[in-house]
């Protein structure tokens, strides 16, 4: 098979190891058909019911590419807060309306500037001919694809099939939020805490399984000053009892940390209770549950348009606007803004008009839509279907349109062991600040049923991402 040179390209920006790994590996049919095996002995037994097929070639990335995750990872966080801080600050009804939050969690949030440091999220990001582009910031934990890190010793062996005098590495995203929750629980509950925690997940097939390996790595993972701590989990949180004095505890242990991971999505009256005594719990600083209303807010789809406008109406910092113009997709608000006059890099136009006819240059979407539903990708919609959702934007609240970007398409073996062309979305992980790894979903070109939506829900297949060391870049 003839490459081509262009993708190829695309492979050496990430690094010219990656480039001469496909150019290897292509020549190889048992590299081709190599495939990840998930019922050795070795694979977790969560990770043996994984719903989402896996692409058995790793991604490789430089240092510099990590570096530049890093930046974005600290940065973007800390950016949004101070977006909602400045946008907000005379429009709390609005606040109200966009985010489904009672004013008083901006008046809090106010008070807290620095709550971006002790964010959890995964940042949604691609390669473009015009750089990497951000296309949303997943917060709270509401968010997959940390899940295969254990996998790192059978993408190994691809990579051990590559002469080079470095290997590139992967980082355990799960190990690293652990060893951050720790410290989250030493700065949160700073007066005599307490290092027990809870994980509430909604019981599933895999439920036991995955507590399983959470224990696992929990206990790893903790550090020597800690002493003595358990991990529980539950799948009601009416089992989770908040005492008189304003501890929270299970079983008869005071806990040092709750972790929502997916409860708060389940349209249960108890449900939207829970999180508000949790809440309450965690501004006494007797508890840290991470998907408190002043983190989950941050992960809001809607920002990105507040980042555009405040960076238009030159509000923020320099460094702040330079950031949002290199990494923000074009992103605004559509809701009864049919006529309202946009700027479009520089060209003056009505909304409407722009979106109905520049189809394909923009992505419409719901700002709280997830696993691909109710994105609609205008370069792969109907006509008669994009108008329609176009006059919806208008005259529904929750919806915003943004700057379509082409991604730097890659290589990586299909099924049937040939070499495909793939659309792929990093999952990028910021952990207090940090970067904490990345996974890749990647869509297949050829297939059309995924309508421009690059997800694992949608059909999509994943990988891990390895970087090479500083040394060897």
């Amino acid at each position: 098979m003839q490459l081509n040179s262009e993708i190829l390209l695309n492979h050496e920006k990430l690094h010219p190891y990656y480039r001469d790994m496909i150019l290897s590996l292509s020549e190889d049919q048992q590299s081709l058909n190599h495939h990840i095996d998930l019922r050795l002995d070795s694979v977790p037994d969560f990770l043996k019911k994984y719903e989402f097929p896996i692409s058995p070639w790793p991604i490789v990335i430089s240092h510099e590419i990590a570096s530049e995750f890093q930046l974005i990872t600290s940065s973007l966080p800390k950016i949004i807060q101070r977006c909602i801080l400045l946008y907000y600050q005379d429009k709390l009804q609005q606040f109200e309306e966009h985010l489904n939050l009672n004013h008083l969690v901006y008046t809090i949030f106010s008070q807290s500037p620095n709550a971006w440091e002790m964010h959890f999220n995964r940042m949604d990001i691609i390669f473009t001919k015009a750089g990497i582009k951000i296309l949303e910031m997943n917060a709270a934990l509401k968010f997959g694809g940390w899940q295969l890190a254990p996998l790192v010793p059978q993408f190994q062996q691809i990579l051990n099939r590559i002469s080079s005098d470095s290997t590139p590495t992967s980082r355990n995203t799960l190990r690293i939020f652990f060893e951050a929750l720790f410290k989250c629980i030493s700065s949160h509950c700073s007066l005599n805490p307490t290092y027990s925690i809870l994980v509430l997940m909604p019981l599933t097939n895999d439920y036991e399984d995955l507590m399983g390996e959470f224990s696992r790595i929990f206990y790893q993972a903790m550090p020597e000053y800690v002493g003595e701590a358990d991990f529980f989990s539950a799948n009601d949180p009416r089992d989770v009892k908040f005492e008189s004095a304003g501890h929270i505890t299970y079983k008869g242990k005071k806990l040092g940390a709750v972790i929502d991971a997916g409860h708060t999505a389940i349209n249960s009256p108890w449900i939207g209770d829970f999180e508000i005594k949790a809440t309450r719990v965690h501004l006494t600083g007797k508890v840290f549950f991470p998907s408190n209303p002043f983190y989950s807010m941050l992960g809001s789809k809607l920002h990105f348009a507040l980042m555009n406008e405040l960076a238009d109406t030159n509000r923020l910092t320099l460094e702040e606007s330079n950031f949002i113009k290199k990494y923000i997709p074009w992103t605004v608000q559509c809701y009864r803004k049919a006529d309202k006059i946009v700027n479009w890099h520089g060209s003056l136009t009505k909304l409407r008009s722009l979106l109905l006819d520049n189809k394909s240059e923009f992505v419409i979407k719901i700002i709280d839509s997830g696993s691909g539903n109710n994105v609609y990708v205008g370069k792969f919609t109907d006509t008669s279907i994009w108008a329609q959702i176009v006059e919806r934007s208008f005259t529904e609240p929750n919806w915003i349109a943004q700057e379509f970007h082409e991604t730097n398409q890659l290589y990586a073996p299909l099924s049937n062991g040939e070499l495909g062309v793939f659309n792929p979305v990093f999952g990028t992980f910021g952990i207090l600040g940090d970067y904490a790894g990345s996974f890749v979903r990647l869509g297949e070109v050829a297939d059309l049923r995924n309508k421009g939506v690059i997800n694992s829900a949608t059909g999509a297949c994943e990988s891990l991402v390895f970087e090479m060391p500083n040394a060897f870049n």
